[in-house]
């Protein structure tokens, strides 16, 4: 439900079922939820796990906008066959950014000179071409790397 963890997500997927039919996924999927007999299972999960669910419903599909929606009551193999292509085509374009954005990078290095190096800009979240001093603490500005 964290809105800046959601915007980290490059894919999202909705996949929304009812109570029986998670109920009865949760169930048979913990090994302790089998031990326990099925009556007090359900009531444990309506009444901790589906009701922070409904709670939080609302806000969590606010933050996912574009997600893909699944009907989470058929199979998983239709579930898979609905996410798959959509995943491929996302990490495709996903991809595609990437590599026009390195392009761009490579492009604007070529042009900063014998002493420029690329630095990271924390305004946009991308790499712009400035010259710094030599002397310049890259560390504390959040960037991971040098680029050159």
């Amino acid at each position: 439900y964290d809105d800046q963890i959601a915007e980290m997500l490059h894919i999202k997927i909705w996949i929304d079922a009812g109570l029986q039919t998670c109920m009865e996924r949760r169930h048979k999927r913990g090994k302790a939820s089998r031990k326990q007999d099925v009556e007090n299972s359900k009531l444990w999960f309506r009444d901790s796990i589906w009701s922070h669910y409904l709670r939080y419903k609302q806000k969590q599909l606010s933050n996912a906008v574009g997600a893909l929606r699944v009907d989470g009551e058929v199979s998983k193999e239709e579930i898979l066959s609905q996410c798959l292509p959509y995943c491929t085509k996302m990490v495709s374009a996903r991809v595609q950014v990437v590599l026009r954005s390195r392009k761009e990078a490579a492009s604007a290095n070529s042009t900063n000179g014998a002493n420029g190096r690329k630095i990271c800009d924390r305004e946009n979240g991308r790499s712009a071409p400035q010259k710094r001093p030599q002397e310049d603490n890259y560390e504390s500005r959040g960037c991971s790397r040098r680029y050159r």
